[in-house]
């Protein structure tokens, strides 16, 4: 029409015509789609904030979307993270071209999700408690913790291990771990400034480095409890209740078996070279 946008908007204010925000305009045209809210059990709230908090960053994206981003060359992890948060919103991942690496992003609505930007303070909220502890630390393992099972001198060994550069966290961990009657103990796996290299990919620690890992005789009653979904770390859980039932303790009775699973492993994971 060759008429300014503000002209056109005095003309419409002057005639009582409602004039409708951006958003509510892009929504009634079907340029956007209104993100469906969610009321989360507080179970699955624990999961999410510890799956969030081991691996991923929550983002406000706008005042309606909270955007989660990670990155991993374990695509058996973003399958994990797809179907987690498919169903809460638009989710997907890809590979990248040049880091050999996947590259998850999620939308989901910030009115049900705005807890999840609590997790970037890296601390245990109080909402989570002794009913939902266990759901939170299968979140925190599933993203950046492990099920080891491993041969200590000619005997199996197992546990449950919790990484991270955050020691006032693990030393949480530890407390709450310890008023529910489990015993674990902490202790400095890399100093700042180390690297190594596996797979010709280089690993370089910028602060110091923790490992917090539970006694090989409350695991198993702890792997009973902590309902974790990684598909890699049910393999492993699966295979130490069966040497726990089996009473299997000497490493050469398992070891072959050990060893297929770990290859299994091994071929999900995409390495990229440094």
């Amino acid at each position: 029409t060759n008429i300014h946008r503000g002209t056109i908007r005095k003309i419409l204010v002057e005639n009582g015509i409602t004039i409708v925000d951006s958003r509510s305009a892009q929504l009634a045209i079907g340029y956007i789609k209104e993100k469906s809210k969610f009321i989360l059990s507080s179970q699955e709230k624990a999961y999410l904030y510890g799956l969030v908090m081991g691996d991923l960053t929550p983002v406000r994206k706008s005042n309606y979307t909270l955007k989660l981003i990670t990155h991993s060359t374990h695509k058996i992890f973003m399958d994990l993270l797809q179907k987690t948060f498919e169903k809460y919103g638009i989710t997907n991942y890809k590979e990248t071209k040049n880091q050999n690496m996947y590259r998850f992003q999620s939308h989901l609505d910030l009115e049900s999700f705005a807890f999840l930007l609590e997790s970037k303070q890296e601390v245990i909220p109080n909402w989570i408690n002794s009913y939902n502890f266990f759901d939170f630390l299968a979140g925190f393992i599933d993203s950046d913790g492990s099920v080891m099972l491993k041969r200590m001198d000619k005997n199996v060994f197992y546990s449950i291990r919790f990484f991270g550069q955050n020691l006032n966290l693990l030393n949480e961990i530890k407390t709450r771990l310890k008023i529910l009657g489990y015993d674990s103990s902490i202790h400095l796996s890399h100093k700042k400034g180390y690297t190594h290299y596996r797979n010709d990919v280089m690993f370089r620690y910028n602060k110091d480095y923790y490992i917090l890992e539970t006694r090989k005789g409350q695991t198993i009653e702890l792997l009973k409890k902590i309902p974790i979904r990684h598909p890699e770390k049910l393999l492993k859980k699966d295979l130490i209740f069966k040497i726990y039932k089996e009473k299997i303790n000497q490493w050469n009775k398992i070891e072959e078996e050990v060893n297929k699973l770990r290859s299994v492993i091994k071929q999900s994971v995409l390495f990229s070279k440094s």
